[in-house]
């Protein structure tokens, strides 16, 4: 019995929750499509794009606060900062589904429970506090978490159309990136805030200018010798492949992960650490980085009547870039 009267007693583990709005996308994807899934990563980004989100509107409505020398955060504050966030008719639509979820809450007793609301209130709330350090009405997390319930099942509804047309029952990253690119509104309100998804695609498209193909000469090959495709034939069938595949990570993550780490080692100290998190949030930067550096030096070679990229193109691109890591 001494044997295991020394033995350390078991440990309760438990069971972590999900990190902001994580659980409560797949909630809003059932309710507005039941027959619809997400993956894994575009739930993360998405996830990522509603706390930035969060963070911008809790920032603007403390600003509001602040100027009008106010120590409590009031519903007109948020409703300010709404309308500096949201452009066109996403401002419009928001408003409306703030007043009406707001007069339900009054007309319940301010009880929370009853609120026709699918992301968890307490998450805007605590990023409320950490911007302001006065009270807080409590409408405001009320109003905070139905503007950001708004935009998540508005980018869902129009992610799950494009998914349809490519006859798929999975809403993958590709398709929330094609989304927010297309929609005018979208793309002004992560644009004006600064936010942007990691891993995004561009649209399926090739200029015609590449397209074009030269005159076909008449094919005097001998049996057995290999086939020779058309210059750009290849070229174009690999860029196809490649948009089709969309969120993908085209550089080594190991070898990354490990450039990354030494670099910051060498430039900081020995004892520095870098996450693979970390690592990984740089190498979705750096490669969106890329793609729209190649994007804008291949419209630079295309207005000059040429298929081929050359440096003079990649550094007029940059020249245009160059605020882009800034």
């Amino acid at each position: 019995m001494a044997a295991y009267e020394d033995e350390a007693p078991e440990r309760s583990y438990r069971r972590k929750t999900p990190r902001g709005y994580l659980a409560a996308i797949h909630t809003v994807l059932a309710q507005t499509t039941p027959n619809m899934r997400i993956t894994g990563n575009a739930t993360e980004q998405l996830n990522q794009l509603l706390l930035a989100l969060a963070d911008a509107l809790a920032e603007k409505t403390a600003f509001i606060a602040t100027t009008s020398k106010k120590e409590t955060e009031l519903f007109r504050h948020i409703m300010g900062a709404v309308r500096r966030c949201f452009p066109g008719e996403l401002t419009k639509h928001a408003s409306k589904k703030i007043i009406r979820i707001v007069l339900t809450y009054r007309d319940n007793g301010k009880k929370r429970k009853g609120l026709d609301l699918i992301l968890p209130i307490g998450v805007g709330e605590r990023r409320l506090r950490r911007s302001f350090g006065g009270r807080i009405a409590d409408t405001v997390p009320v109003a905070l978490t139905q503007a950001l319930e708004y935009i998540t099942s508005e980018i869902l509804e129009l992610a799950t159309i494009v998914a349809r047309t490519e006859k798929k029952n999975t809403i993958s990253l590709k398709h929330i990136s094609i989304v927010i690119e297309s929609d005018l509104e979208l793309k002004e309100l992560l644009d004006s805030n600064r936010i942007e998804l990691l891993g995004q695609t561009v649209p399926q498209q090739i200029h015609q200018f590449l397209l074009k193909k030269g005159k076909r000469h008449r094919s005097t090959k001998e049996v057995g010798t290999p086939r020779h495709f058309h210059p750009g034939t290849v070229a174009v069938r690999k860029i196809k492949k490649y948009q089709k595949q969309g969120d993908c990570l085209y550089i080594a993550r190991t070898a990354f992960h490990r450039w990354a780490k030494r670099s910051v080692q060498q430039t900081v100290g020995a004892n520095m650490r870098v996450s693979d998190n970390a690592a990984l949030t740089l190498q979705h930067y750096l490669e969106n980085y890329l793609v729209r550096l190649f994007a804008m030096a291949n419209r630079n070679a295309i207005h000059a009547e040429r298929k081929t990229v050359e440096v003079k193109d990649i550094t007029l691109a940059r020249e245009y870039e160059h605020n882009f890591l800034v």
